[in-house]
């Protein structure tokens, strides 16, 4: 479990880590019929996902993790017939475009992965409504005229699943066989056609109610932030997913939307199908944090491209945005992207994908911009203790205890050492809080004083980021 806050003005310098990391499937939305016929050499390749989420504790280090494995499971039984799912997720009238998201789809380095890519488009609309021996439900079979490599297999199903969280009910596993020249591969469902309809029944009107809420003609920052507040509020983070990867739904935008519970992998996935809808660019992003695998969001916002963690912003507590649109170098301190399969060559990239347990991504675009960080375009400025940055901290108290708003987000200029400044603030007299919480309560009434002995900080060093958690009379 997340534990809370656990001392009043105390200092945390919070080291997150979290994660997930699913290595294989997901697509879009289902439709169609087909005949599945069963082949003695398909073997089942599955992907064991993540364990426990990281404490809330000042060493916050994430625990889940990610495996491709091969299975022995036999496929005696995937003689079905599918049938095309009849729902699929609405297009609503958000005042904005949907952007469909390409971006795995166009870093694929062979045609014959391209190739299978689109198969799979075709082919995940297509769902049996007998259940396997192993519980899945096969998806139609996907046949391609020449041998296409196991690694290019896995990159074209990863490929797809990244770009396509719509398409939720793809299990992470898939079965391949080779006849002649002739490549079999065939993808699965956790549900049945019925089940599908009736889940995405659900998931269309919880997509529905955020989308009114989002005001139309937002500049791309503010619907990024707008959206993910909305996960933010109606979202935990599921410990208990994250130790038991059957509970599979918390690893999608189904789990987080409709369920209200989700690993990392489900914020990261919900973050970029709301973001589809509001027509920005997002994309999936796989490495390690805290010593383990994880997933977070690559975001771009105004022709440049950022990183935002969903889930590291999203505390029990409070919410925080140290890890909203940075920079590369400033994730780098905390966060280790996996490889560019890009990189290497075909050999390398087959040695490295030749355990199934290799975490990898596509050509990812640079983040080097800050213009879009949400702490220096929406937090307190303090460039220097002066009348100014004092000026502007009380006035984003009192704003904040009229509304009774749970915090209030301050960046220290790169101009200061961040040190200095926080134990200018904190640890040294004069106290600057006890005078700007001082000074704010002067110009409020009883009923929205802030209780400066039950206010409780998170120190976001690499970010320059400070979260003052508030606390009111009542």
């Amino acid at each position: 479990m997340r534990k809370g806050f656990q001392r009043k003005i105390s200092r945390w310098n919070w080291m997150l880590g979290v994660v997930s990391i699913i290595f294989l499937v997901t697509g879009s939305i289902l439709t169609g019929c087909s005949v599945l016929k069963n082949d003695p050499n398909f073997s089942l390749v599955s992907s064991q996902a993540e364990v426990p989420h990281p404490q809330s504790t000042p060493n916050k280090a994430g625990l889940e993790s990610g495996a491709l494995q091969t299975s022995d499971i036999a496929l005696e039984e995937t003689g079905t017939s599918t049938r095309q799912i009849s729902q699929s997720l609405l297009s609503f009238s958000s005042g904005y475009d949907y952007r469909p998201q390409t971006d795995n789809y166009d870093g694929l380095m062979t045609k014959e992965a391209k190739q299978l890519y689109r198969a799979i488009e075709e082919r995940a609309y297509q769902i049996s409504d007998q259940q396997h021996s192993a519980g899945y439900y096969s998806l139609g079979q996907i046949t391609m005229s020449r041998k296409v490599s196991d690694d290019q297999i896995r990159m074209a199903i990863t490929a797809f699943k990244n770009d396509n969280p719509q398409v939720f009910w793809i299990a992470n596993v898939y079965s391949k066989a080779y006849s002649e020249n002739k490549t079999i591969v065939r993808l699965y469902s956790y549900v049945s056609a019925a089940e599908c309809n009736r889940m995405i029944q659900e998931l269309n009107q919880e997509v529905k109610q955020i989308l009114s809420d989002l005001e139309p003609g937002l500049p791309e920052l503010d619907r990024e932030i707008a959206l993910f507040d909305r996960i933010a509020q109606r979202c935990t983070y599921d410990t208990n997913a994250a130790k038991n990867p059957s509970l599979w739904k918390s690893y999608t935008i189904y789990g987080l939307l409709v369920d209200g519970k989700a690993v990392c992998e489900g914020y990261a996935r919900a973050m970029q199908l709301l973001l589809s809808y509001a027509d920005m660019e997002c994309r999936l992003i796989n490495g390690e944090a805290g010593g383990t695998v994880h997933m977070w969001n690559l975001v771009k916002v105004d022709g440049k491209w950022y990183h935002m963690d969903p889930t590291w912003n999203d505390e029990d507590v409070v919410v925080r945005y140290d890890y909203f649109n940075v920079s590369d170098k400033v994730i780098q301190k905390d966060h280790t992207p996996s490889v560019d399969v890009s990189t290497m060559d075909t050999k390398e990239i087959e040695e490295y994908l030749s355990t199934g347990t290799a975490s990898y991504n596509l050509p990812m675009p640079v983040c080097d911009s800050d213009d879009a960080n949400y702490l220096k375009q929406k937090g307190v400025l303090i460039a220097s203790f002066n009348k100014a940055s004092d000026t502007r901290v009380v006035e984003a108290l009192v704003e904040a205890a009229k509304e009774k708003r749970p915090a209030v987000y301050l960046y220290i200029g790169e101009d200061m050492t961040y040190s200095m400044a926080i134990n200018q603030i904190f640890n040294s007299q004069p106290y600057k809080l006890a005078s700007y919480v001082d000074q704010a309560n002067r110009k409020l009434d009883d009923d929205h004083q802030i209780r400066y002995e039950r206010i409780t900080y998170i120190l976001g060093e690499n970010s320059r980021g400070i979260t003052l958690k508030l606390a009111y009379n009542s």
